[in-house]
């Protein structure tokens, strides 16, 4: 088992120092564990967890957008079938 310090886990997850300490008090980083009196550091396993869980999320939510927009092209196809107006550009103007 690894433990790091903050820079080395600044520097594995891509974060500030200061934001993973707000992250660990919001409760959405892994806690660090004491190592002394005055020392703390997190085991690389959980923070290797932790980002494999970011890249879960992003996924979902990549793959959620690709549905929408080919649900949004199915929607555009059958309308031209149809020989009916495209309501794309009113879709996407009330998504912004």
């Amino acid at each position: 088992m690894k433990v790091l310090k903050i820079r080395g886990t600044a520097d594995k997850v891509g974060m500030c120092q200061s934001a993973i300490y707000a992250a660990v008090a919001a409760g959405s980083f892994p806690p660090p564990v004491k190592l002394g009196q005055r020392a703390a550091g997190w085991i690389e396993s959980e923070l290797d967890q932790w980002l494999e869980q970011r890249r879960i999320e992003r996924d979902a939510r990549v793959a959620a957008k690709l549905a929408e927009k080919a649900a949004a092209d199915a929607d555009e196809v059958k309308a031209r079938k149809r020989g009916r107006p495209s309501t794309r550009h009113l879709r996407e103007r009330e998504a912004a």
